[in-house]
């Protein structure tokens, strides 16, 4: 009782002195591409990188499902990780990828996951003959291709893929 007392006495002092208060949370994300050889099955290439751009279509959905009002979940019957060519910078109001080559994989089995860290991982497999080309921009979607709703979109060279290996690909997505 006493905390709600100190709480809203503050806000209300702020207020009146004309500060605004506004709660912050911080979006992040996390990649690991780790390429495999076709033939002995070993890890050949670990890459790791961090930072995207959430698009507003992606938002807007999970606001969609978190209010019971529609939407498609980014779940394992649905998400996809898709890659392009294209290393035009990401912008919030992109509705997809904008490459010229683009693939995409639907979640290796028991994927996505989502724990007790505000965390959800998301994790394809890309066989050695899938996404063979330069691969520059990784979005998450709820549906087989980028039609469907982009949750984010990140541009990074990220090697060229051929089909002498295997990418495992895995994108962490965490709200604090």
């Amino acid at each position: 009782m006493i905390e709600y007392f100190i709480k809203t006495g503050l806000g209300w002092i702020l207020r009146r002195i004309n500060i605004k208060v506004q709660d912050h949370a911080t979006l992040h994300s996390h990649y690991v591409i780790e390429d495999f050889d076709a033939k002995t099955g070993e890890l050949v290439k670990h890459q790791e990188f961090d930072h995207n751009c959430f698009l507003n279509e992606g938002i807007n959905e999970i606001w969609s499902l978190i209010c019971g009002t529609g939407g498609v979940k980014f779940d394992s019957t649905n998400a996809h990780i898709e890659v392009g060519d294209d290393d035009t910078a990401a912008a919030a109001a992109q509705t997809g990828l904008l490459g010229a080559n683009k693939f995409s994989q639907p979640m290796d089995a028991t994927y996505p996951t989502y724990g007790t860290s505000q965390k959800a991982t998301f994790r394809a497999t890309f066989a050695t003959g899938d996404a063979n080309f330069a691969w520059k921009e990784i979005t998450i979607i709820n549906g087989a291709d980028d039609t469907h709703d982009n949750l984010n979109r990140k541009v990074q060279a990220m090697g060229t893929k051929t089909n002498a290996v295997s990418r495992v690909t895995t994108v962490e997505l965490s709200i604090t």
